[in-house]
């Protein structure tokens, strides 16, 4: 529905009043003073203030104070003091006299006023018509429950690695997850009661470019919300770096090996230690818990497998290996059935000797035959698997007697335990260090001392390579795109400076032309002169006075000789005027042409600093590629993680690879890793300790900027956000209806203000931008202008007229040179940045074009409308390339960098997901159900 909906809703509500009827002023008996802006502010502020505002002055009428109607307009002052029913704004309002107030059939539908407010305003004005000074929109005295009837969702926001979509309805703030469609997280501010994320209608979301922060507006305040990239659950003091780590099938248990040899039990619940298993005198390499999840199996270096009972530490059994054991695993020898839920397992090691061998996994005796029993040291089979060390063995999922193994020969191979016998080969390329495969056996992936993890699929198809640190990684992207743009940037400035260079070049000569037309005027207002001076007479005597009377032509050359003269001051004037205007002319040029250069100036510094964190940003992110010495997937297969030497684990998409999410950078290494379950990993974290980690840790309100009691700050709801690239500013755009349109610049890191612009348009500021390289920012208002900022002064740099209602949404090309807007006039254009012209308007909307975005660094442009379809255009030349219909009233459309994914939010509170290349819906999600 329009922006006016509840001004219609009233409208039609109260429509049964004729419009040529009076209207009954009803009688309001109290003896309290009536409250200028609490009560007659708003009645004003939804019937008069359209037309006038201190903005629109329709007839020179100001109502938004009771100053402004006394001072009156082009009628009159609007009221008396002491006498309401004498007053002009009482008698127009209840249809006493002409002209009506609000007009029949105006433009905003703005409702005629109910007898009750007409009351109102009468015993206001009979009371003296007092009131503030200043038009300060009033803070509610009391909030009250949204209604819940109230559906609309008004902002949507995709994360930028299109995994998570933000969405409000009414005051509530939810995340989904793009692929599946669930919700993740519901945001509240605890403080609130009931615990919501603003107390009003929040219309307005931004994501930070790295994915860090969420920004969400509400009514004079902007609430920012941190989702970590991890959280500690509980940290494990193991007293020594972890060398192996193994999770009990029932998820209720930790076995962690230490460098000093032993194995600690934990439960896994509440990080307590459970018991202490000794016994080994090297590195323990591997543990194994038995699908039963009573025994432990551990393989060391110093040859030996040890299997322990879980529940008390005991040493139960022994096996002596000839070489020393780096890999282990359990290995199923029948399916799982009703009659044996837990088949018998045989052992299967690796290590520098190269072979693979077979153990039968000995039967449980008591502690005291195990204490005397002899090691067993003979393998039930073994086979040459690899040309290096056997570095890791992973069971194939769900197929009893086969096994993976990773070597540092740089292969992986599949094996049939019976006969043994190789299935299939993965070539790595380079030493693999540890290997794991999907529970449905889908994907494998493999990590090596070259820096690099991939992934394949069962077929031996490598699916991906997957190396380095996401954040760091994200960062350095993210400065390319700075630079870029700032480098776009200088090359226009280079070219206004050139166009300048070239102006001045033609006014100087211009200039040199008027001095030369100057001087030959003023040559020639002498040269006049000098005849004239010698056409005068002499003083007549009373004898050349009859001489005179007969000597006419004489006069006649008089005559000639004094309109010469004038002709030439009046040539030497215009010349005079020419030059002038030169002069000034040139003056101008020499004054842009000498900004322009310093503009470029700035600009070469800022592609100088960038290019120099840019250099900085892509060291660290080559530094993050370091040997990867562990890898997991996840339970449930959707992602899998990897560590290695660069302190911190990394998550990726497990079909795919795409990168997912990175922990930040800690103080030490965390592998070896182990899933406790999809959300809970554990892993070492340097010499002393192992920690367990919470995935998907909790969102947390970050800051709040501004409150309903800082009107100086925000004025009014807050209706745009926006991030600049390096996320150190924030841009909050608001204003009051009809009167004001503010813009403010906030500080990320602490919420300060850095700039106010309470003025910046007329009218509600509804969209705002910062530009690629954020040295400026672009706001559209309900004043139908669109205008550019200076970020460091302020000033206003340029400003866009065309369209013929509410501007609602702007976007920058990702060059910087093109700007696109989106209004309720149902037109959307697209504008040169530099000369301010419109290049082409794009009509065809059924209704009131509310938002818009650029889809990357393209030229496409993505639109929602209230006809109920989302359009995916060319900006250049208009042409539709594929329309996403949702048949109901859109308020809010966002796209992925890549144009994948689609999503746009509905008046019935509704969210759509499209498949951004096939128009595919992929979602249609009622928010907070």
């Amino acid at each position: 529905m329009r922006l006016f909906a509840l001004s219609l809703v009233a409208a039609l509500t109260y429509g049964s009043i004729a419009s040529g009827d009076p209207i009954q002023v009803a009688e309001v008996q109290r003896t309290t003073p009536v409250q200028f802006d609490q009560e007659i502010l708003p009645i004003l502020r939804q019937s008069c203030l359209a037309c006038h505002s201190d903005s629109e002055r329709n007839g020179g009428l100001v109502l938004e104070t009771p100053q402004a109607m006394l001072a009156g307009g082009d009628s009159g002052p609007a009221l008396v003091a002491g006498k309401g029913a004498e007053s002009l704004l009482l008698k127009l309002a209840a249809h006493q006299e002409e002209s009506f107030m609000p007009p029949p059939d105006n433009d905003v539908n703005a409702p005629v006023l109910k007898p009750q407010e007409l009351g109102l305003i009468r015993l206001w004005i009979d009371q003296g018509a007092r009131g503030g000074e200043t038009a300060t929109p009033a803070a509610p005295w009391k909030w009250e429950p949204l209604a819940g009837s109230l559906g609309p969702a008004y902002a949507v926001a995709i994360k930028p690695d299109g995994r998570q979509i933000a969405v409000t309805l009414a005051n509530q703030l939810y995340v989904y997850d793009a692929a599946s469609g669930q919700r993740l997280a519901q945001l509240q501010d605890s403080a609130l009661d009931p615990a919501t994320a603003h107390r009003d209608l929040s219309k307005t979301l931004a994501w930070s470019s790295d994915g860090t922060l969420l920004a969400s507006g509400g009514y004079r305040e902007v609430k920012l919300w941190r989702q970590p990239h991890e959280a500690r659950l509980a940290t494990l003091p193991t007293g020594s770096a972890a060398t192996a780590i193994a999770v009990s099938p029932d998820q209720k248990w930790l076995a962690i090996a230490a460098a000093d040899h032993t194995i600690q039990l934990w439960n896994a619940a509440t990080a307590e230690p459970g018991p202490k298993m000794t016994g080994h005198d090297k590195q323990v390499t591997a543990l194994r818990f038995t699908a039963d999840g009573q025994r432990l199996v551990s393989a060391s270096l110093d040859g030996t497998i040890r299997i322990w009972l879980r529940e008390d530490g005991a040493a139960v059994g022994m096996l002596q290996s000839p070489t020393p054991v780096h890999a282990l695993e359990l290995v199923a020898t029948a399916k799982p059935s009703n009659e044996q839920a837990s088949p018998p397992q045989l052992i299967v090691t690796g290590g520098a000797d190269k072979l693979l061998r077979t153990w039968k996994l000995p039967e449980t005796p008591s502690p005291e035959s195990a204490s005397d029993a002899e090691p067993a040291d003979v393998a039930t089979s073994e086979i040459a698997a690899h040309d290096d060390t056997i570095t890791a063995l992973v069971a194939a999922p769900d197929q009893p007697m086969q096994v993976y193994s990773g070597s540092l020969d740089g292969k992986i191979r599949r094996w049939n335990l019976t006969p043994m016998k190789q299935m299939a080969q993965w070539d790595h390329g380079a030493p693999v260090l540890d290997i794991d495969v999907r529970a449905d056996g889908k994907r494998l992936a493999s990590v090596s001392e070259n820096h690099t993890a991939k992934l394949w699929d069962a077929s031996g198809k490598q699916i991906a390579e997957l190396k380095g640190d996401l954040l760091k990684q994200r960062n350095a992207a993210r400065l390319q795109r700075d630079l870029q743009a700032a480098r776009q940037r200088v090359t226009i400035l280079t070219q206004r400076v050139a166009a300048a260079e070239q102006d001045l070049t033609t006014r100087t000569e211009a200039q040199k032309t008027t001095d030369e037309d100057l001087q030959a005027a003023n040559e020639e207002v002498a040269k006049k002169k000098l005849a004239l001076d010698q056409a005068q007479p002499e003083t007549p005597t009373d004898k050349d006075a009859a001489t005179d009377k007969a000597a006419p032509a004489d006069n006649a050359e008089k005559v000639d000789h004094q309109q010469a003269y004038r002709d030439a001051e009046m040539a030497q004037k215009l010349a005079q005027q020419k030059q002038t205007a030169a002069i000034t002319a040139t003056q101008a040029t020499q004054k842009l042409l000498a900004d322009a250069k310093q503009s470029v100036a700035a600009a070469e510094t800022n592609v100088q600093q960038l290019q120099a964190r840019l250099d900085a940003a892509n060291q660290q992110a080559a530094a993050s590629e370091r040997p990867l010495r562990s890898v997991r997937f996840a339970p449930e297969g959707k992602t899998v993680v990897t560590a290695g030497d660069f302190p911190s684990v990394q998550t990726w998409d497990a079909e795919t690879g795409v990168p997912i999410e990175a922990f930040t950078e800690q103080a030490a290494a965390l592998y070896p890793l182990e899933f406790l379950d999809n959300q809970r990993l554990i892993s070492a974290a340097g010499d002393a300790e192992a920690v367990i980690w919470n995935l998907n840790p909790q969102w947390r309100l970050l800051r709040t900027i501004g409150s309903t009691e800082q009107a100086d700050l925000i004025s009014h709801r807050v209706t745009s956000l926006d991030f600049n690239s390096d996320v150190s500013l924030l841009l909050v755009g608001s204003g009051a209806p009809s009167r004001s349109g503010e813009l403010g610049l906030f500080r990320v890191a602490d919420g300060t203000q850095l700039h106010h612009l309470p003025k910046a348009h007329t009218d509600v500021v509804y969209a705002a931008k910062f530009s690629p390289d954020g040295t400026q920012f672009l706001s559209a208002g309900a004043d139908k202008y669109l205008r550019i900022w200076d970020v460091k002064t302020e000033k206003l740099l340029r400003q866009f007229e065309g369209h013929t209602d509410y501007a609602l949404g702007v976007a920058w090309k990702g060059d910087a040179q093109t700007i696109a807007s989106a209004s309720a006039d149902q037109t959307l254009k697209v504008w040169n940045v530099e000369s301010t012209d419109q290049q082409r308007t794009i009509t065809g909307y059924g209704k009131d074009i509310t938002a818009l975005k650029y889809v990357g660094e393209t030229d496409q442009v993505i639109s929602s409308c209230g006809d109920g379809t989302v359009r995916l255009q060319t900006s250049a030349n208009g042409k539709t390339i594929r329309n996403f219909a949702a048949g109901i009233w859109l308020h809010c459309v966002d796209v992925t960098a890549d144009g994948t994914l689609v999503v746009a939010c509905s008046d019935d509170g509704r969210l759509f997901v499209w498949d951004g290349a096939s128009g595919k819906q992929l979602h249609a999600i009622t928010v907070g159900q």
